[in-house]
């Protein structure tokens, strides 16, 4: 009985840490660049380290930080970062960048996003606060 317990008794799991150093861009920031006024772009890549729990991941648009929206949504899982924005508008041109940045270093990707039939997408406003404003200024005139 002894050798049977002897033989299934289990040894301890050893796990090793994965040496960590300046974050780096696998694959850089890729998506259609070129899109037209009401469609939905999307970019991704792949950064390393991905088991770094000080990583940080950071959007920007033209160098300023990019605020989260209904239309905007991000994501950053084991590596993998991805940007979508929908219902494309004309201010939605320009220049998106990708931060990631460690205790080691930071580094970065970019692209530049071009919107085709600028003008042509109505944002105003149906609601009707909306409306109430736009009477009252036109009143003023």
């Amino acid at each position: 009985m002894k050798n049977l317990e002897a033989k299934t008794a289990h040894g301890r799991l050893e796990v090793e840490d994965v040496p960590v150093g300046p974050p780096h861009f696998v694959t850089e920031l890729i998506g259609q660049t070129e899109m037209a006024e009401g469609q939905i772009a999307h970019f991704e890549a792949q950064i390393e380290p991905i088991h770094d729990s000080g990583l940080t991941v950071e959007f920007l648009h033209n160098n300023r930080p990019l605020k989260q929206a209904s239309r905007i949504h991000t994501l950053c899982d084991f590596g993998y970062v991805a940007l979508d924005i929908g219902q494309l508008i004309e201010s939605d041109a320009g220049t998106y960048t990708c931060k990631v940045k460690n205790k080691f270093g930071e580094a970065t990707s970019s692209v530049t996003l071009s919107i085709a039939g600028q003008g042509t997408l109505d944002t105003s406003s149906v609601r009707p606060e909306g409306k109430i404003f736009l009477k009252i200024q036109t009143m003023d005139t």
